[in-house]
């Protein structure tokens, strides 16, 4: 089963308080959540830092993946109490907020350029891929050549 799966309720059946983001929940909540995990998986007590940090980190993505989707559809999602959503768009709404949403926007479009890169050559490898350019180019293709065939930006 996906840790999302297991993640999911028990952040919205304990989630009390209107946080747009994960550093905004409460340390107490965090803890909370983390032991209702921990009832379910057992694991060396040697690994439990390393695991509660994974879950830190899941729980961190799904909320702001969570909130993300309601803000853009401007729906309250099912879980949430309309107090909740009220507190959230209060929050979303507000000057800072929005400062540091514009600053996001724009990064988010200048690192275009540098985005991640990708193979998106499929199951063939790129020695065939070399040959399959050969081929329709009636020469051998250049580096430059091969890496745009085969890797695209996300």
């Amino acid at each position: 089963m996906d840790i999302v799966h297991i993640i999911k309720p028990i952040i919205t059946g304990y989630c009390l308080g209107a946080w747009p983001y994960f550093k905004d929940v409460p340390q107490e909540t965090k803890d909370f959540w983390f032991r209702k995990f921990s009832a379910r998986y057992t694991w060396d007590p040697l690994d439990a830092s390393q695991i509660q940090r994974n879950f830190n980190f899941r729980v961190g993505k799904w909320i702001r993946e969570a909130m993300g989707r309601s803000r853009g559809a401007n729906k309250k999602a099912d879980w949430m109490s309309n107090d909740i959503w009220a507190g959230l768009q209060s929050a979303w709404a507000s000057e800072k907020f929005q400062a540091i949403s514009k600053i996001n926007k724009t990064n988010r479009q200048k690192n275009i350029a540098s985005a991640s890169t990708i193979y998106r050559g499929g199951s063939a490898s790129i020695s065939k891929h070399k040959r399959k350019l050969e081929g329709l180019l009636g020469r051998p293709p250049s580096l430059i050549e091969q890496l745009e065939k085969c890797w695209k930006t996300k």
